[in-house]
């Protein structure tokens, strides 16, 4: 054939479409991607996420992690890109609608974020060391994802998360933490033979331990 054709999975691709109805609904849904290396699992996600309907305006925010290499909260680096990328293309007053109180100390985690205008909203405030600094940034990235999911539905995809960082398991700890996650559908890819080292695999919630909507 001139191009490749998707075949078969069709229990996990029922229970992404699942997930996704229940994120449109306002949910906070995590699905676990899992298999040995090879599997099929990134063309899984991307089958699933093609076949998403446009007419709900999903958006779409994605990132990889890479076994060599070495920036902070590596799994969320690409999402906050794309985060920059999307509040660049809204107006003023809807970016100033989104953003959250703390916004300066996420932009000092997330410098790329810094090219976003708050329009004097917020001042830089001093903060007293990396620890608060670090709580505040988390507590304004989690009202930012809260934000945009109750504007529209909100998918995290998330791939190679068995080679994510020790910053990103405890900023992941922090967005999914109850009451009140934001709502959203996170799609987290790993392989299953790795999953055991790693941290940040084991903070995702499981079927035992459900997210609070």
């Amino acid at each position: 054939p001139s191009r490749a054709t998707f075949v078969g999975r069709a229990a996990e691709l029922s229970a992404l479409r699942e997930a996704y109805a229940a994120a449109r609904a306002k949910a906070t849904v995590v699905v676990h991607v899992h298999g040995t290396s090879g599997m099929g699992k990134s063309d899984l996600v991307r089958h699933f996420l093609e076949g998403l309907p446009q007419s709900d305006a999903p958006l779409l925010l994605e990132g990889r992690c890479h076994e060599r290499e070495w920036v902070p909260y590596k799994a969320f680096d690409g999402i906050v890109d794309a985060i920059a990328r999307w509040l660049d293309e809204l107006g003023q007053v809807e970016v100033g609608r989104l953003l959250p109180t703390g916004f300066s100390a996420l932009v000092r985690l997330f410098p790329v974020l810094g090219r976003i205008d708050p329009g004097g909203a917020e001042a830089s405030d001093e903060v007293p060391n990396e620890q608060e600094l670090r709580r505040r940034a988390f507590v304004a990235l989690r009202s930012l994802l809260t934000a945009i999911g109750r504007r529209q539905v909100l998918v995290l995809h998330i791939d190679d998360v068995q080679w994510a960082d020790a910053d990103s398991a405890a900023l992941l700890d922090a967005l999914l933490a109850p009451p009140g996650p934001p709502p959203m559908l996170l799609l987290a890819g790993y392989r299953t033979e790795e999953a055991a080292a790693s941290g940040f695999v084991a903070s995702l919630p499981s079927r035992a331990r459900p997210i609070a909507e």
